[in-house]
Formats: structure tokens, C-alpha cells, sequence
């Protein structure tokens, strides 16, 4: 029975994104808390500190094979920092991470079909 290997450029990319979605949960923990701390009706100030502390490092991490999703982060960062409404915002915020773990799954599933090889076991 053959079973898909990756090669050595996929291992890499594969390794990019698995590191990306362990940060990204946190940036996903973080937006949560906020919309906690909105019901309970506390400032959001704090967690866009924390968000933008923790969006840094998985922008940096993506930067240097998927530069579109790195530039969605920024774009998360951009929708805590703005003014406006903390009801649209912390909504904003949920759509932006939900619609870069789709683009995160996306890419998973691209990296296996382009790099992948069939193996004999």
C-alpha cells in the first residue's frame, strides 16, 4: 500500500504552518478573552496590547513562504488597533482569525498536494 511522503521543501512549509496555528490559537484566546471582558463590560485596551505583542511573532513566522497570510495578521492587528465600536470590533476580530485558520487549512492541504510523494512501505 502506497502513503504520501512530503519532500524536504514541504516538510519545511508543512513545519511553517503547524508553528502558525499553534500561534495562531493564541491570538484565538486572546480575542476571546476580549469579548469576555466586553460582555462584562471591562476596557479592551489591554488585550490589543496582547494581541498585537502575540500577532508580531506569527506575521514574522509566515512572512517567509506565505507573505499573503502574514499580511491578513497585520491586517487582524490593524482591526483591534482602530477606533470604533468594541461590539464590531471584537466581531471583526473573530472573523479575521476564523478566515485565517481557513487560509492556514487551505494552505496545509496545498503543501501535501504539491510536495507530496508516494511512498512505498
Amino acid at each position: 500500500m502506497a502513503r504520501t511522503k512530503l519532500s524536504g521543501p514541504g516538510v519545511q512549509r508543512l513545519q511553517t504552518l503547524e508553528d502558525a496555528t499553534v500561534q495562531l490559537q493564541t491570538l484565538h484566546t486572546i480575542v476571546e478573552k476580549m469579548a469576555m471582558a466586553f460582555r462584562a463590560q471591562q476596557p479592551l485596551q489591554p488585550f490589543v496590547q496582547q494581541l498585537r505583542r502575540s500577532s508580531v511573532p506569527l506575521a514574522d513566522t509566515l512572512k517567509g513562504h506565505y507573505g499573503q497570510l502574514s499580511d491578513q495578521v497585520t491586517g487582524l492587528y490593524l482591526v483591534a488597533s482602530r477606533g470604533g465600536g468594541d461590539r464590531v470590533r471584537v466581531n471583526n476580530l473573530r472573523e479575521a482569525i476564523g478566515s485565517l485558520r481557513s487560509a492556514l487549512d487551505v494552505a496545509t492541504r496545498k503543501v501535501w498536494e504539491d510536495y507530496g510523494e508516494e511512498a512505498e512501505s
